[in-house]
């Protein structure tokens, strides 16, 4: 199958919210909760991995994380370039899962995390097969209970390099 990644744009909110509903769906996570996520999602940050047609197969909605909305209420930058991003949601239709597609969308989330020195976070999972998938991809347990991918030097980013070869 020939598949590309590209940003989300508004008019793939029907096929998100499709996806959403089929993997969601036994989470009991409300379709509000996607719209608010949607709407503030970072739009250079989120994306989608399509068929050559141009169908939606899944996606990753990423939005910043709490320090770097409090530096723009502040409107203070950060030195160093570094900050944080969530990851709210990635998500594969389900006739498509299982096929290294979330990888690959994964892959191209993190690309942009290190390029953009920014690090990745996300709340815990329930699902220990999730966990371990994250852990694989280069994602670390904090102490905090939550996973980050950090953007520099750190054994998570020595993972995640390995993995691209």
């Amino acid at each position: 199958m020939i598949y590309y990644v590209k940003q989300l744009a508004t008019q793939d909110y029907a096929s998100v919210k499709e996806i959403f509903s089929l993997t969601f769906l036994h989470e009991m996570i409300p379709i509000s909760t996607l719209g608010f996520r949607w709407r503030n999602r970072s739009r250079e940050d989120s994306f989608g991995i399509y068929t050559h047609a141009g169908d939606l197969l899944g996606f990753a909605i990423v939005s910043e994380g709490r320090h770097q909305q409090t530096q723009q209420l502040n409107k203070d930058k950060s030195p160093s370039g570094t900050g944080s991003r969530y990851l709210s949601f990635l998500a594969l239709h389900p006739a498509h899962r299982g096929g290294r597609l979330g990888s690959v969308l994964l892959k191209v989330i993190l690309a942009k995390a290190v390029a953009d020195s920014m690090s990745l976070c996300l709340f815990p999972l329930e699902n220990q097969r999730l966990k371990d998938w994250y852990k694989n991809n280069g994602f670390n347990l904090s102490s905090h209970e939550y996973f980050n991918f950090h953007c520099y030097g750190t054994r998570s980013q020595a993972k995640y390099l390995e993995l691209l070869k």
